[in-house]
């Protein structure tokens, strides 16, 4: 059987497992996938575009799932790439970030200012 979303999936009470392996243009799964009543897996490994639910959360299983949407995705998963040159500051910004502090140590602080032109 095709399926031409996942829309349709949804309405399927008696679903128990979904295999997306490999889909690597899937970006989303729609919430109301999860909350099929007796669904207990969805594998996605492969998927590597898949961001909603995030990869890390599906592979910990449904249950995981659908404990982070009924957080309302508080905690989000976002891709930081930092680059700059040699002792610019980016591994102390990264610590920064992680540890929820300033770090300021080694650095001269930017401040930053509205210029106006007369």
């Amino acid at each position: 059987m095709i399926l031409s979303s996942f829309y349709s999936i949804a309405e399927l009470p008696c679903l128990q497992k979904i295999n997306i392996e490999d889909n690597r243009l899937l970006t989303n799964i729609p919430r109301s996938v999860f909350f099929i009543s007796k669904l207990e897996s969805v594998l996605t490994a492969g998927c590597s575009s898949l961001n909603s639910p995030p990869t890390e959360v599906c592979s910990a299983g449904v249950q995981a799932v659908r404990k982070y949407m009924e957080k309302g995705n508080k905690q989000r998963f976002i891709p930081v790439k930092v680059y700059g040159k040699s002792g610019a500051g980016k591994t102390s910004l990264v610590d920064s970030l992680k540890e929820n502090r300033q770090n300021i140590n080694r650095s001269h602080a930017l401040w930053r200012s509205i210029w106006r032109r007369d």
